[in-house]
């Protein structure tokens, strides 16, 4: 993650304005520590647009610390350098920054973005589940299983269908598991969407 910081007086820029550049994040009191060294001293602060970067995002945004998050691709023509280092990356969102033309990234409000951690969270377990029904699915074809006529063979009649299914011991263990993981994963799909009503 490349950072460039700037003084609020732009005609100051290149006497006063120093880069801080190879950070890397760590989720630990070392780096937070080097975030507060910013606080309250009337820097900007511009961020490249990345997991990293909206960690570093929400945290100097929480202390009103005026964060600029620089979109990846759209700054992409205006870096490309011979040499490329976290220096060069910084001087370049600095320059830009200073002429009014960093390009940025759009962050919705704390609250919006909470709800779309939540939203994708859901998403991935749904992925999750359906990935196990795929593999519940191929384990029966393998074995020749007929499956009955329902409408979800994952619902109760399904399920009850699924744990009596005769196979060979090992198989009849990882459908099991199968079982067990789908029922955790309903449960926790369940949840998740009970909290997303709530917010809604």
């Amino acid at each position: 993650m490349n950072h460039a910081r700037r003084k609020k007086n732009k005609n100051d820029y290149m006497k006063k304005t120093p880069l801080i550049y190879n950070w890397r994040i760590v989720r630990c009191s070392m780096y937070i520590i080097g975030l507060d060294v910013y606080k309250n001293s009337g820097y900007y602060s511009m961020i490249d647009d990345s997991t990293s970067g909206i960690f570093a995002y929400e945290y100097l945004d929480e202390r009103r610390i005026e964060v600029h998050l620089a979109h990846p691709t759209l700054v992409k023509p205006f870096a490309k350098k011979h040499v490329k280092t976290d220096k060069v990356d910084s001087e370049v969102l600095a320059q830009l920054l200073r002429m009014d033309y960093l390009p940025e990234s759009y962050v919705p409000e704390g609250e919006i973005r909470d709800l779309r951690t939540i939203v994708r969270h859901r998403a991935s377990l749904v992925r999750l589940r359906t990935s196990i029904k795929n593999r519940v699915h191929a384990l029966l074809t393998r074995e020749g299983i007929e499956l009955p006529k329902l409408s979800d063979i994952f619902g109760k009649r399904g399920t009850e269908f699924l744990k009596g299914v005769k196979l060979q011991q090992q198989r009849r263990t990882v459908l099991d598991d199968y079982l067990r993981v789908l029922e955790v994963l309903n449960c926790v799909i369940k949840e998740v969407e009970e909290t997303l009503e709530e917010k809604g």
